[in-house]
């Protein structure tokens, strides 16, 4: 009966599940700790006895019975139901459930009476033969058993979870613990990451490491975290994008270099963004940002294919077909079509405004003509975009690490890849020419001092490694955590990552 009580316990809403289960549950629990130090067992001992896992044995277990192997198996338990002499156990593992039967005259009636004090999310450890039941359930008959870890809060429902976002978001060990979506979200996610660096390793990139910790926060429009060392008496950032670094390296003879780098950048939190997320940038020396699309359409191909099972699939409830090539369309096409606003042309920020104030559209703070530019192609583009397409040519005032189309050198050679409405990847032919990326950068700085706290700085050692010369080279960066929403149906980005930012609680 307590077990049933237990069960139901499970708020719809919640601060710290900790905080709201039932006082006389914890109690329950309380009490049946001291029945286990007053017979002097050990509560959280030290321990590596296990031989199989529950997948272990359900793929062995014709060989297992057949030969009487005795095996030790540990976990959480998540069931417990008594018939007379006998009580079975589910006991959760890593790998699945296998279940344990324990009986009073193989184990003893001190044992056997002591698993009354045994409550739901224990962990414990069980050794016996293993055969199959009268129902075919795979079986440990246990000769012994030993508590491992006794939980002293109740579980979440085994059978609804926890249900409110942000709590799952808050405590994910209960999550993971009550909900086998959210786990297999991160064995996904794990997925995404694994076959990523195969690709790459495959095809002679070398995965490098770059400082998280850097002078000058570079390589991305964005405003930085700031610490301070102590010894060196140094004010520092947390990175906001490795680019920089992983170029200097292609100086110096990595021609195909990535990196799968936590990010921080001092944002907002919403559905797309938390301030601490995960890119891969990778940069391959003597191409051009058209060699990387069909790299890009390859390796999303080649994740798709192993991870969903095909191109085209359901995202939100809407299909998205990532079948390649991928449509493109020119920026400045696209806004002037959209908008009337012809952006190679229009320098004043009047229009920009009227137009996203007719659209009932806040307007950002700073109002430089880039940053009103990057509003309309975040309200007007990216959220309209469903299927994969590549946006193109963008403005040279958006971009000052990409390189100047010789054509126009009013456009930088880059690329925005855009999907469920979200900026997946952004790619781009770097820009080598130490002159023109030094202007590039004071340009930046004057965009500073009119207000825009994102600009970009001047990193003098950059500009002195691209003296020493950067061969032609192209580079990209995908967002890990926004491919894992689309390829788990996750509409919100804190269901991908493990332990996101979250407003304290009051």
């Amino acid at each position: 009966m307590r077990q049933d009580r237990e069960s139901r316990v499970a708020p719809s809403r919640i601060r710290e599940y900790h905080t709201l289960v039932r006082e006389d549950l914890v109690t329950a629990r309380e009490e049946h700790l001291r029945r286990f130090r007053d017979a002097h067992i050990p509560l959280y001992p030290t321990w590596h006895g296990r031989t199989h896992t529950a997948s272990d044995i359900h793929q062995r277990v014709e060989e297992l019975t057949k030969r009487g192997a005795t095996v030790t198996v540990a976990g959480r338990l998540r069931a417990k139901r008594t018939h007379g002499g006998s009580t079975f156990l589910d006991l959760h593992d890593g790998s699945g459930k296998i279940q344990v039967l324990l009986q009073r005259n193989i184990v003893g009636d001190e044992r056997y009476d002591l698993l009354d004090a045994l409550d739901l999310g224990d962990i414990l450890s069980a050794s016996g033969a293993v055969w199959k039941t009268k129902a075919g359930e795979d079986t440990v008959a246990a000769t012994s058993w030993i508590l491992l870890a006794k939980s002293l809060s109740p579980l979440p429902d085994a059978w609804a979870g926890l249900q409110n976002g942000e709590v799952r978001a808050r405590q994910r060990e209960l999550d993971l613990l009550t909900n086998p979506d959210s786990r297999e979200v991160f064995l996904t996610r794990s997925a995404i990451v694994r076959i990523l660096r195969e690709f790459l390793t495959e095809r002679g990139f070398i995965e490098v490491e770059t400082p998280i910790l850097q002078p000058i926060p570079g390589g991305a429009s964005a405003r930085p975290f700031v610490t301070h060392h102590n010894t060196l008496d140094l004010d520092l950032t947390l990175r906001v994008s490795p680019e920089l670094y992983l170029k200097r390296l292609v100086v110096g003879g990595m021609e195909r270099v990535f990196e799968i780098a936590k990010n921080f950048r001092n944002e907002g939190v919403d559905r797309q963004h938390n301030p601490e997320f995960t890119m891969c940038e990778l940069y391959m020396a003597y191409a051009t940002v058209d060699d990387l699309i069909p790299l890009t359409e390859e390796l999303l191909t080649t994740i798709l294919t192993n991870v969903r099972g095909g191109l085209s699939f359901s995202y939100q409830g809407k299909p998205i077909n990532f079948t390649p090539p991928w449509k493109q369309v020119r920026l400045g096409d696209a806004l002037k079509e959209a908008t009337g606003i012809d952006i190679l042309t229009e320098q004043s920020p009047t229009p920009y405004l009227q137009y996203l104030q007719r659209q009932k559209i806040t307007p950002p703070t700073t109002h430089t003509v880039p940053v009103l530019i990057d509003e309309l192609y975040k309200e007007v583009l990216r959220k309209q975009s469903w299927d994969p397409v590549i946006v193109r040519d963008f403005p040279t005032s958006m971009e000052p690490l990409a390189k100047r189309r010789e054509d126009h050198p009013g456009l930088v050679q880059r690329i925005q890849i855009l999907a469920a409405g979200m900026e997946l990847l952004k790619a781009y032919t770097e820009l080598n020419d130490p002159a023109d990326q030094e202007q590039r950068f004071s340009e930046q700085e004057q965009f500073r001092r009119h207000g825009d706290e994102e600009a970009q700085r001047i990193d003098r050692a950059f500009l002195l490694a691209l003296r020493i010369g950067l061969p032609p080279t192209a580079g990209w960066g995908m967002g890990i955590d926004r491919l894992t929403m689309i390829l788990t149906d996750r509409a919100h980005i804190r269901d991908v990552i493990t332990f996101p930012l979250l407003r304290p609680e009051p």
